[in-house]
């Protein structure tokens, strides 16, 4: 039961407390619409009159008025809603046995328009709830005094309603009609018309208007309040919004469940410029229709999805693209060109952690030079930046009789925008075969004249030679090859293409 209490008029003897009796409505008249002023009675004391509020639950229950200071006895207690002309609407009353501080539940239902009491052969039924007539003591508080069948065990179960503006809700075994908010701002829900603008003198419309017969309505209580928070302002009172778990636990003018409290369309609870209505999330104002996707595991955009879209725009601000809510790179893959729309678009050759140092070198095998010569190819891009990677391999110096064709040769046969270099070592990791400064194309070659230096072309099989000519010698050896980029390069993803070669090309 939800507190709504606007007035209280308190009746007490002096030196004599008495005892208390709080008064809830329960109602599905529709406040602000149907009615505008409740008036609680208690005999012997001075009418409660509470101005109605279109913002409170009526059908879950609002507490209306107390009274203090009570004798123990038997009597009525009276609820009447009047229209904003001052005219009764409804009325019920409740039979009332005070013996301890009691709160009662006053239930007035519009399918009791029409209905007069008693109407059958219970003489004792005299007032009507959900279009039964029922003993004057029924109350939620006394459901012995109330029907032995329920009208209602579910909403289902409850008769169509009068107008497509109302949902039909089962209350303590009663069907009570509610006022679903379809009909839009500053309209409600009437039994016997549908939608139609409210009445002028609302409670729940700033400027009032008039009410009672021209008279003027009262100032606008709410002028500068500031409610903070799921809370808002009501006769000057800032009152928090009512709890729930989805749209189906809220009321008419407070339709949509956002963060477990119900709350109006138009509301912006966390300031961010998009209201409930469009907002999915009324906490965080980097939530909401008006955001970008981003890269978190969170739906920024209110479009019921996760880190949807380009997985490398996602991550425009940090580079990579979104993989489970972070922005990165998948194993061997680098975002190079820094273009969000492409992601992690370059795959690192060879992969990452692979040919790192001449220790772990890729072996591409044996070349010989026998016959033509033997030649093979092999590409990477050195990506990671600052990365180089090593290659090995065995040039083989098939067995000499007359002339020598070991030569072998590496070279760069693809060299994008001239921004790679390597260096040769021979027969081991530490002696470079060429001088430490990068090298696109070298050789190492013993077929050429002997007369041109240590040549074997042409070389004679004779241990000793023979005369003028050298001795056709064994030079197998591993080579290793160490590539790396240019000093000054950029780190690209665009690939290289290396050549090796023993025996294909003759010394000129």
């Amino acid at each position: 039961m939800r507190v709504g209490l606007l007035a209280v008029l308190i009746a007490a003897c002096a030196g004599n407390p008495g005892l208390d009796l709080s008064v809830d409505l329960r109602t599905d008249y529709v406040a602000g619409g149907d009615f505008n002023t409740i008036v609680v009675t208690v005999p012997g004391h001075e009418p409660v009159r509470v101005l109605a509020s279109s913002f409170e639950d009526y059908i879950r229950g609002v507490r209306v008025a107390e009274f203090d200071g009570l004798a123990a006895s038997d009597f009525t207690v009276t609820v009447d809603l009047l229209s904003n002309a001052g005219t009764v609407v409804a009325s019920r009353s409740v039979l009332v046995q005070l013996r301890s501080d009691l709160a009662i539940t006053v239930v007035i239902t519009q399918s009791c328009r029409g209905v007069v009491c008693p109407n059958g052969s219970d003489a004792t039924a005299t007032e009507c709830v959900g279009g039964v007539c029922v003993n004057p003591g029924c109350t939620p508080e006394t459901p012995e005094l109330c029907p032995v069948t329920p009208a209602c065990v579910a909403a289902t179960e409850c008769p169509a309603p009068a107008q497509t503006c109302f949902s039909a809700q089962c209350v303590d075994g009663f069907c009570l009609y509610r006022d679903d908010g379809s009909c839009g701002t500053g309209r409600y829900c009437n039994a016997t018309r549908g939608c139609e603008e409210r009445p002028m003198g609302d409670a729940s419309v700033p400027d009032g208007g008039r009410m009672d017969g021209g008279v003027d309505a009262p100032p606008d209580l709410c002028d500068g309040v500031v409610c903070e928070g799921f809370s808002y302002c009501d006769m000057g009172i800032c009152r928090d919004f009512e709890g729930c778990f989805s749209d189906g636990d809220c009321p008419g003018e407070f339709p949509l469940c956002r963060n477990n409290h119900c709350v109006p369309p138009s509301t912006d609870v966390d300031g961010d410029g998009s209201p409930a209505g469009e907002d999915c999330d009324e906490t965080n104002p980097d939530i909401s229709p008006l955001e970008s996707e981003v890269c978190n595991l969170i739906d920024d955009d209110c479009n019921m999805m996760v880190d949807d879209g380009n997985p490398g725009v996602l991550c425009a601000a940090e580079g990579g693209e979104c993989m489970d809510g972070v922005c990165g790179c998948p194993p061997n893959q680098y975002d190079v060109d820094g273009i969000p729309d492409t992601g992690c678009e370059c795959t690192s050759m060879p992969a990452t952690g692979v040919a790192t140092a001449c220790a772990d070198a890729q072996d591409l095998g044996a070349l010989s030079d026998a016959g033509a010569g033997q030649t093979t190819t092999v590409t990477g891009n050195v990506v990671p930046g600052g990365r180089e990677v090593w290659y090995r391999f065995r040039g083989v110096d098939s067995p000499d009789a007359a002339c020598d064709n070991y030569h072998v040769r590496v070279q760069l046969t693809v060299n994008p925008d001239d921004a790679y270099r390597f260096v040769v070592y021979r027969g081991d990791c530490a002696t470079a075969a060429c001088p430490d400064t990068g090298f696109t194309d070298f050789s190492w070659a013993t077929d050429f004249r002997d007369a041109m230096g240590n040549g074997e072309c042409p070389c004679s099989a004779l241990p000793q030679g023979a005369p003028g000519q050298n001795t056709c010698s064994d030079d197998s050896a591993d080579f290793f090859v160490r590539v790396l980029r240019r000093d000054g390069a950029p780190v690209a993803c665009d690939a290289f293409t290396l050549e090796l070669s023993n025996g294909a090309y003759d010394t000129p």
